[in-house]
């Protein structure tokens, strides 16, 4: 404390004009000795402070003399040099006092504080050492739990997802299937059903041309003396022309027979594109499964984010025995995986089943025939051309379609070709015309109708 008293500006006087300036404060960076923030303001014991209050006073009273000497100066200069010399003897007195006094004060201050900011120290490294601790076993317990907590949600997430998607795949394999098998056998019935209607109405229109030709036997018969050997020679050209165009009709109605057949072959490839289908979907539950393992990838990653993050902490044993344990799990996960997806290229890699060898399709353009010959011309007898001589109607194999005749056995009977000008003459076009998706498919259901309520009649 010594070192901040101004003592000279105790002992000169000040001049009035002069302001006596106060002593500086000490500087805080300084300071010999650092206090701690946590040091009370009572830790101080009552003897220092007392010892401290005495030397403030002994100074002041120091003070108050030294005033007054400078004073007395004034009016007493002859008692100058004797007072001077008194004076520094006091001055030196005191100054001793005080150096010895302030010596002890802050030894005695020092071992305080000393003793204090070891207790201080002491506690604060005790307190220290059982929070840091309390704090390693909680971020321990809670580490744990949480890695236990994700780990059995993930392999629950995993579980459930696959399960969903092994019962999804085969649910749509099984329905998929099932609808091909009712489509081939209702399309094989159908196939079946249309080659009898062809057969029957082949029969039919053989009967009818069997019945023509009869006719026009008769009717040729009553009218051979009235005809020319020229006009036997015209009409059995005639017959030649009609013949080769009923062989273009008969033709031209195979080649139908034969689209349908393609229409069929066309349906076949729609069921493999069906078959397509399934093996994008198969390959669609290929991608899910990928987006689990890439799940299963950043789970690993924010494991290993985890331990990083765990080295750092105190006590790491524990935690290397954790983070074996999880990539153990892990690498089963891993392998758990790679088996489904090789179970599901297995299922993909199973050979489909052969489609039966059908009829191939190629476009071909309607043609229309334009009848050739002689035109018939109507005798005029009693009885209805259109009776037979049983008195019964002849079977036509189309009441709105042209007819044509046949030449008999018999060449040198001349044969006429019965047409009617105003009957609508049936196009004959090869196969299907303008057949679209949806009429094919109306028409499918249409025979499906039909079957289900034979079915339900049986």
């Amino acid at each position: 404390m010594s070192a901040f008293v101004n003592w000279e500006s105790l002992l000169s006087p000040a001049s009035p004009k002069e302001k006596v300036k106060a002593p500086a404060p000490p500087p805080r960076g300084n300071t010999a000795v650092p206090v701690p923030p946590e040091l009370p303001s009572a830790s101080v014991p009552w003897a220092t402070a007392a010892t401290i209050g005495a030397v403030i006073l002994s100074t002041l009273l120091i003070l108050y003399l030294v005033r007054s000497n400078a004073r007395a100066k004034s009016t007493a200069t002859r008692l100058a040099a004797t007072k001077q010399r008194q004076d520094e003897a006091i001055i030196a007195a005191v100054q001793k006092t005080l150096g010895e006094q302030i010596k002890a004060t802050e030894e005695k201050f020092q071992q305080t504080l000393d003793r204090r900011i070891k207790d201080i120290q002491e506690t604060s490294q005790q307190t220290l050492d059982g929070r840091i601790s309390a704090i390693e076993e909680t971020s321990q317990q809670m580490l744990d739990s949480r890695i236990a907590a994700i780990e059995e949600a993930f392999q629950q997430t995993l579980d459930h997802r696959i399960a969903e998607i092994e019962d999804a795949i085969r649910r749509r394999v099984n329905q998929r299937l099932e609808a091909l098998e009712s489509k081939i056998k209702m399309d094989q019935e159908a196939i079946d059903s249309l080659h009898n209607a062809i057969n029957q109405r082949m029969e039919i229109l053989e009967d009818g041309v069997r019945i023509l030709d009869g006719k026009q036997l008769d009717q040729e018969a009553t009218h051979i003396t009235s005809r020319s050997l020229g006009q036997r020679l015209e009409t059995v050209e005639g017959s030649l022309q009609a013949l080769d165009a009923k062989t273009r009709a008969s033709s031209q109605r195979i080649e139908a027979v034969d689209d349908s057949a393609r229409v069929i072959d066309s349906r076949t490839k729609a069921l493999s594109q069906r078959m397509e289908a399934v093996e994008d979907n198969l390959s669609a539950t290929d991608g899910q499964v990928t987006l689990l393992s890439h799940d299963a990838s950043r789970g690993v990653d924010a494991i290993e984010r985890l331990q990083k993050q765990v080295k750092n902490l105190p006590g790491n044993e524990k935690l290397r025995e954790l983070t074996g344990a999880l990539e153990e799990r892990f690498k089963e996960l891993e392998s758990r995986i790679n088996q489904y997806q090789l179970a599901i290229e297995e299922a993909r890699a199973e050979p489909e089943p052969e489609p039966e060898p059908r009829l191939t399709w190629s476009h071909i353009e309607s043609q229309e025939i334009e009848p050739t010959g002689p035109i018939y011309v109507r005798p005029s007898y009693g009885h209805s051309p259109t009776l037979s001589y049983d008195g019964s109607l002849p079977p036509t194999p189309s009441s709105s379609g042209r007819s044509y005749s046949f030449t008999s056995s018999n060449a040198g009977y001349p044969i006429t070709t019965p047409t009617n000008s105003k009957r609508r003459r049936m196009e004959m076009a090869a196969g299907f015309q303008d057949t679209t998706f949806a009429s094919r498919q109306k028409l499918f259901n249409s025979r499906q109708e039909m079957h289900q309520r034979k079915d339900s009649i049986l």
